[in-house]
């Protein structure tokens, strides 16, 4: 079952591997959609625990993100690889992205701060209207 506001799911991917393809919808709460959904994809994957926090926290991260400095409709693409996993949200937005200092009382400001420190790379691709914002999740976390 799909949670509220999602379309999408595990579809064959690169070498028969299952890739997770979700559009979580709009809104502030589609960060929570995504991770709802991610949760049992990773299960199913059986990663350990500790990846599949890194995994939840910085999907949710750059889901957020497109959802609040992006356009159009976000897209998150989950896939296991040798020994990491790449996660990929994409939307139709400027493709910009900001590392920001966020003061100790800020309330946000810290998301890409925490995908360059829990990721092993990370990157941003733009083409054809769309930019996707890019990580690498390192199985051994």
């Amino acid at each position: 079952m799909q949670p509220h506001g999602t379309t999408g799911g595990p579809v064959e991917g690169r070498g028969g591997r299952p890739r997770f393809d979700l559009e979580p919808g709009e809104g502030l709460d589609a960060a929570r959609r995504a991770r709802a959904a991610l949760r049992h994809y990773c299960a199913e994957l059986r990663l350990p625990a500790p990846t599949v926090d890194v995994v939840l926290l910085l999907a949710s991260e750059l889901v957020t993100n497109a959802v609040v400095h992006g356009a159009g409709p976000v897209r998150v693409t989950v896939e296991p690889a040798a020994g990491e996993v790449h996660v990929r949200v994409s939307d139709h937005g400027s493709g910009a992205l900001v590392l920001r200092q966020a003061g100790p009382a800020a309330t946000g400001g810290r998301g890409l701060r925490l995908v360059e420190a829990l990721s092993s790379d990370w990157g941003r691709d733009v083409a054809a209207g769309t930019t996707t914002v890019w990580c690498r999740i390192p199985t051994g976390v």
